[in-house]
């Protein structure tokens, strides 16, 4: 495995890791808060949702970089992107404005499209 795509993998195990332990921690403390548990050796429920989200977060990442699979996996998909021609700045630029243009002309089309069919119906009824 190249060592610059370890760095990249072992960065989005982290992102990965982190962002679950997150999401964890908000619904340990919702089911906390809602099964109004009493402090459990001294440490009020908010304590022990964040003790098991990291907990759980940590073991996430142990386990992803432990996988050979789950490594190969990303390493590879790097080495695609590497591949990979990106557009120029200009290019971004330009494409940017034809589809925010186009998008322009497709709002006004609706717009005109609706007031006459608005002015259509509200003179038949």
């Amino acid at each position: 495995m190249d060592n610059e795509n370890r760095k990249f993998t072992v960065v989005s195990f982290f992102a990965l890791s982190a962002l679950v332990g997150i999401i964890l921690n908000l619904l340990f403390s919702q089911i906390f808060f809602a099964l109004k548990l009493p402090a459990i050796l001294g440490y009020p429920p908010r304590i022990w949702a964040v003790g098991l989200a990291v907990a759980l977060g940590l073991i996430l990442f142990v386990g992803l970089n432990a996988n050979n699979r789950s490594t190969t996996f990303i390493d590879e998909v790097f080495a695609e992107m590497r591949k990979t021609t990106w557009p120029s700045g200009r290019e971004t630029s330009l494409s940017t404005v034809v589809v925010s243009v186009l998008v322009g002309i497709a709002a006004l089309m609706f717009f005109l499209m609706d007031t006459v069919w608005g002015l259509f119906f509200k003179t038949l009824l």
